[in-house]
């Protein structure tokens, strides 16, 4: 056995707590840039104003890190530039040392590409879920009832199918929400999804809605800040969807957000 002098214990269960009070300290040294801490990673966003910035954001970290005893991993480091359609034909920034471009990113389970189209999440799911019939199929043969057969589709393949839908739902277009449907007409038809099972639409907007009043209910949920300040209300009316003043349409992009959409609907 050999003694653990810097890093974060991996599998561990204080491994998580640790990377944050570790990464607490870790901030952007150029105003307007903003740092995304997750478990185990971070993310830099840097808006396109500040794309100069890139190289000294990155010498910053390693610097952290060292400070810190510990490394930045290149090999595992990668860039991500989304633009928006109007500026399809722009020339890229120059590239980072030592680190890779890449034209989509996996971010918490959830398949981000530099045009934010999430076919290639879609995509990706229905293959991953596909491979999980087998499995139906192996119990089904073992004479495990229907019921329970379609029990643990929903309890696995469709909690997966579904995973961080609200992150995502407002950005897929109708071929991909056509593609899901097929895929649970498909399992349906096979046995091994229940025929009673609410619609797509049913599911996501319950998601939706579950997410929505956990942010509105709980001052120190992340996503808390986010919301617009709450709408004066000088007379008893009729019961609104939400007390928050619903802000100005700026873009059809903005339009397709989590809380753009809870907030107009």
């Amino acid at each position: 056995m050999q003694a653990i002098s810097a890093g974060v214990v991996q599998g561990s269960a204080l491994g998580p707590a640790l990377f944050l009070v570790c990464a607490s300290d870790l901030h952007p040294c150029t105003p307007g840039n903003h740092f995304n801490k997750y478990a185990d990673d971070c993310i830099l966003v840097v808006p396109a104003y500040n794309t100069g910035s890139c190289t000294s954001e990155l010498g910053w970290i390693e610097q952290w890190a060292s400070q810190n005893n510990l490394r930045l991993n290149i090999d595992k480091s990668k860039e991500l530039i989304i633009r928006a359609k109007t500026n399809i034909n722009q020339a890229d920034p120059p590239l980072l040392s030592n680190v890779a471009r890449a034209k989509s990113l996996v971010l918490l389970g959830v398949t981000i590409t530099d045009t934010l189209s999430m076919s290639e999440h879609v995509n990706s799911k229905i293959l991953s879920c596909s491979r999980s019939l087998y499995a139906l199929k192996t119990l089904k043969a073992h004479a495990l009832p229907s019921a329970e057969v379609q029990e643990v589709f929903r309890a696995t393949v469709l909690n997966s199918l579904l995973y961080a839908s609200p992150a995502w739902w407002g950005l897929a277009s109708a071929a991909d929400i056509a593609r899901i449907n097929s895929y649970l007409k498909r399992a349906i038809k096979f046995g091994h999804c229940s025929s009673q099972l609410p619609t797509l639409q049913t599911l996501v907007n319950n998601a939706d809605s579950t997410l929505f009043k956990q942010i509105s209910s709980d001052k120190f949920h992340i996503l808390h800040p986010l919301l617009p300040p709450l709408k004066p209300r000088h007379h008893n009316l009729r019961p609104r969807s939400h007390p928050y003043v619903i802000p100005d349409r700026s873009t059809a992009l903005l339009d397709k957000t989590f809380l753009t959409r809870m907030l107009y609907k």
